[in-house]
């Protein structure tokens, strides 16, 4: 399975639409806004967006919450890398 850009293929399709509008019969038209309106309604099936907002939200302070002081937590440190790696690995699908 393979998510497509939403917003790309009504782009795709209202550039057809535009260019050839004048030699299309009505029913096209009527087919087109339909299948416009479906994809505009369709819930969203993988926003990468939230993706890295969650994997954001699990990034700790590596601070003492008494004293405010920095900690030396290689734990913490280690897991905050990861996390980093994965937000970086989903954001650069973001780019494509």
């Amino acid at each position: 399975m393979r998510l497509i850009d939403a917003d790309k293929l009504l782009e795709h399709l209202e550039t057809l639409y535009k260019d050839s509008v004048k030699d299309m019969p009505e029913e096209f038209c009527a087919l087109y806004c339909m299948f416009s309106t479906i994809i505009s309604q369709s819930p969203v099936a993988f926003d990468i967006n939230n993706v890295i907002i969650k994997l954001s939200s699990k990034i700790e302070e590596n601070i003492d919450i008494d004293s405010g002081m920095l900690l030396d937590n290689w734990v913490v440190d280690m897991n905050n890398d990861l996390i980093a790696d994965c937000i970086q690995i989903v954001a650069s699908e973001l780019k494509q």
